[in-house]
Formats: structure tokens, sequence, C-alpha cells
């Protein structure tokens, strides 16, 4: 019997050790002064929210802190309230730092942090945060807190992570706001190989120099980020919502949002020195009404939405069912100011976007895309089912003051394929400015897009498509129509250097615009079967020419420009100057044959006709 008795007092030792609560109350077992005691030498601490704690260090050990008990009768019954307990700084220290501190590293210590206020942490130290400062061989959790109103005169005002020791960190249901640093990270800085997951978390009215909501540093960084929002920051520099140099990989997927930051280069986004960055998800919402995507965002420069350089990479992706999207973003600047939604430059910077909508973005130059320095943008849309007929890719509704919705410059490339440029305006060079320097041969697609109802700013005519300098252009399988246009394509050489000029298999049906126009006679051409509505100016060099025939679209008057079985340029061309490298603009496979063909089995224009499927656009794109 005594065996039983002294078993049964050490098991009810054991579960009554397994936590203590610390508060005010006569229940509470330990008072608000010895929390950091209590969180070092205990599985679990379970905190009221009766009045705010001191700021605690938490060194070498392991950690469970669980806030929101209104009372410690309620931390022992486990009744979790909707009110946070609250940690400060007070205004002068680090609120809470979390750190292993052998020189090889410790094993792994574990911290979690649960239903907590960090606030008022204050710190004047370089790299080491106001909020919470992580450093060190560490696996540390924050669930449902909330990260605020923390001001470091370095760098991280909400949180600092160092990964040199394998430091991770993963935010759940957390609010980062208010938060400000004088150099890195409103919200969070992380360097040294740390990884770092955000899971329904947002990142709110930060400021700092780089990177007011996120900064990444140094490299082999790993930010992952889900169902979370990024608003609202402001970088007296570069990167308002995120910041990243160096060999560092950025995964956002599902359903995220960055808007409404501010930067002098890249207002949502800044990637530079090899940083890689994958960003997923959108929606199909009306432009105004968009919940996910990077929109809405201001720099005063460069790259409202997006600043990719130094070898940088972005890789925007949608989906079989919706756009991922690039809106609404503005650059500030007048004359100097560039790629209102996306800004790539110097050699290996590389923007991929697939099942994109660029659209309402405004700048003086480059509304929607800028690419310089011999970066390099390429636009298509995903193979297979996609949501939208021919609009699954779009540029859209963007403002240019000056030239060129698409711009180049330096050698600057852009590859735009199956997608919808309709209703941009700009001052000249509606559609796109391609402009080169004087020694490289620089080249630009575009291939199987629809371009129409592009305009001037005051709603007149101008040019669609200028070339500068020494550049190539290949126009190939597309369908330009219905612009108001004075000039489809003119070749300026205002640098004394000659342009290259190819033109296959596409349809430029814009009377009473001139198809081609050059300013001087060295310039470069050629082309083989294409349509224009009036060949007569063109330049001699261009090869066979079908002019003057309608091409008979489908309905142009609700802007729907396939072409239907009484095409006069169905199987009408072949590859032997310009291989398509995608299918059409809906999907359809390039080449399918069923006339007699006149040249070869392909199609002028942005649709191949399928007989098989009667161009059935629904079919093609999965809505069967």
């Amino acid at each position: 019997m005594k065996k039983i008795i002294v078993i049964y007092f050490l098991i009810h030792s054991q579960l009554s050790n397994a936590f203590v609560t610390v508060g005010t109350d006569g229940a509470c077992q330990v008072s608000p002064v010895s929390l950091e005691s209590a969180a070092i030498n205990n599985d679990e601490v379970r905190i009221t929210n009766q009045q705010a704690y001191d700021a605690i260090d938490i060194i070498n050990h392991n950690a469970h802190i669980i806030g929101g008990f209104n009372n410690c009768t309620d931390a022992n019954n486990n009744v979790v309230s909707n009110t946070n307990s609250v940690i400060s700084g007070n205004n002068s220290n680090t609120t809470i730092s979390i750190l292993t501190t052998a020189a090889g590293g410790h094993t792994p210590r574990t911290v979690m942090l649960e239903n907590i206020d960090i606030i008022n942490g204050s710190s004047d130290g370089t790299n080491i945060a106001a909020g919470i400062n992580i450093v060190g061989n560490l696996d540390v959790t924050i669930n449902n807190t909330e990260i605020r109103n923390n001001q470091s005169s370095g760098s991280a005002g909400g949180i600092y992570i160092s990964g040199l020791q394998g430091a991770q960190l993963s935010l759940n249901n957390t609010l980062i706001s208010n938060n400000s640093a004088t150099l890195d990270g409103g919200a969070l800085y992380a360097t040294g190989s740390a990884e770092i997951t955000l899971n329904d978390v947002e990142v709110a009215n930060n400021s700092a120099k780089w990177g007011a909501g996120i900064s990444i540093g140094s490299n082999n960084n790993k930010l992952s980020v889900i169902n979370s929002t990024i608003r609202n920051n402001i970088a007296s520099s570069n990167g308002g919502g995120i910041y990243c140099l160096g060999v560092n990989n950025l995964n956002l997927t599902e359903n995220n949002l960055i808007q409404d930051n501010t930067a002098v280069l890249g207002g949502g986004v800044f990637l530079s020195s090899s940083c890689s960055m994958l960003f997923k998800g959108g929606d199909n919402s009306e432009l105004n009404n968009i919940l996910y995507g990077i929109n809405d965002n201001i720099a005063q420069t460069l790259g409202g939405g997006i600043f990719v350089g130094n070898q940088a990479r972005i890789d925007l992706i949608g989906s079989a069912n919706h756009y991922v999207n690039i809106t609404n973003n503005v650059v500030t600047s007048g004359s100097t100011s560039q790629g209102g939604g996306i800004f790539v430059t110097d050699v290996n910077s590389y923007v991929k976007i697939i099942n994109g909508r660029i659209s309402g973005n405004t700048a003086d130059n480059g509304a929607a895309l800028y690419a310089r320095g011999s970066g390099h943008i390429e636009m298509r849309r995903s193979s297979g089912n996609c949501f939208g007929n021919q609009i699954c890719s779009e540029i859209s509704n963007n403002q240019t003051l000056f030239a060129g919705t698409i711009a180049t410059e330096s050698c600057g490339m852009a590859s735009i394929y199956q997608t919808n440029i309709h209703d941009n305006t700009a001052g000249s060079d509606a559609v796109a400015r391609f402009e080169g320097n004087n020694l490289d041969n620089c080249q630009s697609v575009l291939e199987g897009n629809l371009i129409y109802s592009n305009k001037r700013n005051d709603d007149g005519s101008t040019r669609m498509i200028s070339l500068n300098r020494k550049v190539e252009l290949e126009f190939a399988f597309n369908t330009m129509t219905d612009n108001n246009a004075t000039n489809n394509i003119v070749m300026l050489d205002n640098s004394g250097s000659t342009q290259t000029l190819k033109i296959n298999s596409s349809i430029i049906w814009d009377a009473p615009a001139i198809p081609v126009s050059a300013s001087s006679p060295g310039n470069t051409f050629s082309g083989n079967c294409f349509a224009v509505h009036d060949a007569s100016n063109l330049p001699a060099e261009f090869g066979p020419i079908i002019g003057g025939n309608d091409p008979l679209f489908t309905n142009p008057a609700i802007n729907d420009y396939s072409t239907t079985d009484l095409s006069p340029y169905s199987d009408f061309c072949d590859t032997s100057l310009y291989s398509p490298r995608f299918h059409d603009i809906i999907g359809t496979v390039r080449g399918h044959a069923w006339l007699p063909p006149v040249l070869g089995p392909y199609d002028m224009g942005a649709f191949e006709y399928d007989d098989v499927h009667f161009n059935n656009v629904i079919f093609q794109d999965g809505f069967d």
C-alpha cells in the first residue's frame, strides 16, 4: 500500500508541474517579476493579461510561453480569452531575446510564444532587434501574436533572426505592425542562412531604410510566405514591402498580397545580387477589387511594383484558374520614372511571368514592363487548359505619359508571347518601345499576341511600336488591329545605328495606319507570309506578302479577333524564317492543316484555326 501511495504522489507531482502560472491574483504560482526564471525552468508557462510584463531573455534554454488568460484560474483550466498578454521593452530594451551562446552551437533549442503582444522594444545595436532577437541553433514558433511599436536605431525593428547556427522561425496568425528601423527591416530582418515561414501573417505600417516590411540579407536564407499580407510599409530607400540582397530563396504561395507599400526603388518588391523569388497565387477579380497579387505600390523612380537587378530573378506564376496580378502600381518621379509594374536591369537579371495580368500600372516610361541593361522579361500563358481564353496572359489599361507600355533600353530584352495587349495609353509607342545600344545585337520578341485598342493618352492616334539604336525585333504570329495608330511599327534610327525588323505569319490590319515606316535606308528587313491592309509603302526587302484581303475576324465588335473557316489566311505560312516557340494564344497547336497549304500549314496571326474543334474557344480552355 505504501508503494502505491508513493507512486501516486510522484505522478501527481509530475502532472502538477507540467506548467506554471504567472500573474497577480492568489491562484498564480509565480509573480510577474519572475517570468523570465519561470520560462527557462519550466516546460510551459501560462501568463495572465492582468498587467504588462517586462522584457525577458531566454538563453540556452527551451521555453513555451502561452498568454491570453484573464486570471490564473483560467490559466489552470486552459481557458484562453481574446485579449493577449503583453510583454514590453518599455522603450529601453529588446523586448524578448532568444539566444544560444556557445561558439560551436548547441543542440537545437525550441521556443514557442503564443497569444502575446510584444511591444515597445528599443535597440541601438546594429542587427539586434527591438522586438524579438533570435540568434543561435533555435527553432522558434510564434502563434497568434502582435509585434508592434518597436523601434531600432540600427536594423530589425520587429524581429531579427540570424541563422548561422541554424535558426528557424515560424510565424502563424500574427500581426507585425508599426515597427521601425533606421537601417534594414522595419518588421523583420533575416541574415546568415535563416529559415523563416509566415502563415496567415500581416506585415503592416512598418518603416526602414531598406525593406520596410521584410529585409533579407547575406546569403542562403529561405523565406516561405503563405496566405499573408504585406501592406502600407514605407522604405526611405529601397523595397517598401520586401527587400532581398544576396543568394536567397523567397517563396510566396497561396493567396498573398503585397499592397500599398512605398520606396524609392521597388515599391512592392526589391530584389538584387542573385536573390531569387517565386510568387504564385492570385485571382480574377475586377481590376479595382483584386484580393491577391502585387498591387497599388508606389516607387519614386524605378519599379512601382517590382525592381529586379544585379542577377536577381523573379518568377510570377498564375494557374489554370487565375492570374498572378501586378496591378495599379505607380512610379512618381516624372520623366525619369520607369517600370510602373516591373523594372529589370543588368546582365542575367530575369523576370518570368506565366498567366499574368499586368494592368492599371502607371509610369512616364514603360508603364507595364521596363527592361534595361541586358535585363530580360519573358511573359506568356501556361500550356494546357486556362481560365480566360485568349486573356490568360494580359497587358492592359496601363498609362504611360511618354513612351512604351513595354519598354527596353540599353539592350534590355522583352519576350512577350500569347498575350492580350489592349487598352493601353501612351504619349507615343502605345504598345512598345524597343531601344538597344550602339554595339550589341539586342533582340526582343513579340509572338502570338493579340494587340488591339491601344492609343495615345488624349485618345488620339500615335505609333504603336518603335525601334531605336541597334536592336532587333522578331514580330511573328501576332494579330494587330483596331488600334488608334498613325504608324504600326517605326524604325527611328536616332543614333546612326541600324535596326532589324523581322515580320512573319502576322496580321497587321490597322487602316489607315502605315504598317512599317523607317527614317533611314540602313535598316534591315525580312519577312515571309504576313498580311497588311496596305502593302504599297513596305520596304522592298520583305518576302512574299499578302495584302488587301480582309482577315474575316469572328466578331471584331466584341474584340473577338479569332479566325473562322472562312479566313483567307488559314494554312498559309511556313516556318522557313521563323518557327513558333509556343502554341497559339488559346493553346491550340500551331501548324494544324485542314486546307491545302499555300506556303505551309501555319495560320497567320494570334489564332490557329482548328477545324476539329471548330475553333471552340470555350472547349479549348477547359470550360467544357
